[in-house]
């Protein structure tokens, strides 16, 4: 039997999805792969899988790309694990190390820059990790592994509260992509799923906690800081982004 093929980025804030896959008893039917967004990105774009949750930036590159459920990775406010971390203003900063599993965040990021009018550093992709920055340095970190940089640097933007506070309009990360035809039942059972996993946020924390990052931590991080529905305010916002970033010169 043929199985769907999914990359889903395997971060804590897709284990709702995860969860409501598993919970519907979907995994049977799937061939899941576990990626950073960049790599998820790739698979996609080079149609290595069926369907993605892939960084929406993505969608400038495939003309036959579409979306694909209501659902996604987005911010209504601040989302707190796509910031970048300095000593210093970030209008001031020299350089800015952007995190190498970032696709959507590093033009993000750029464009935040151009729309307050501040002078662009020297943008550096690296493998990010905490104590790495000297003065005038800067360090765009996304994911998991955000988390131990907060408190480590008096000046923080997070950039969807940025973004927000810019354009008036919600942001999202990643979404639900495909370039396979429409399979309005497929459609419908990701749907029930991924609602399926939103309805257990709590069972999703507990199972999901680690060290240093409590059920209760996880669980405010996915009903304060990740809007995971996909209505008509974070589509405006992906639209203004991806025309945006499509204006952007290459690095």
């Amino acid at each position: 039997m043929h199985k769907t093929s999914i990359s889903l980025v395997s971060y804590w804030n897709t284990r709702p999805f995860l969860f409501g896959l598993q919970k519907s008893g979907l995994t049977e039917f799937f061939e899941v792969f576990l990626d950073t967004p960049s790599a998820g990105g790739k698979r996609l774009m080079n149609n290595e899988v069926d369907i993605a949750l892939a960084p929406v930036i993505t969608l400038n590159s495939m003309a036959d790309a579409r979306l694909l459920t209501h659902y996604c990775i987005g911010a209504a406010g601040s989302v707190r694990t796509v910031c970048l971390f300095s000593h210093e203003p970030p209008e001031t900063l020299r350089k800015v190390y952007l995190d190498a599993h970032s696709l959507t965040s590093v033009r993000l990021i750029r464009i935040i820059y151009s729309l307050n009018n501040w002078s662009e550093p020297e943008w550096i992709s690296a493998d990010v990790h905490p104590g790495m920055l000297q003065s005038g340095e800067g360090a765009l970190v996304i994911g998991d592994k955000s988390f131990p940089w907060h408190g480590q640097y008096p000046y923080v933007l997070d950039l969807a509260e940025e973004w927000i506070r810019l354009t008036d309009t919600d942001f999202v990360f990643a979404a639900w992509i495909t370039r396979k035809e429409r399979d309005e039942d497929l459609e419908r059972k990701l749907n029930d799923a991924f609602e399926t996993g939103l309805q257990h946020l709590k069972e999703v924390a507990e199972l999901v906690s680690v060290e240093g990052l409590s059920a209760a931590d996880l669980f405010t991080y996915y009903t304060r800081h990740i809007s995971y529905r996909l209505d008509d305010r974070k589509k405006a916002g992906m639209e203004l982004y991806l025309r945006h970033a499509a204006e952007l010169p290459l690095l």
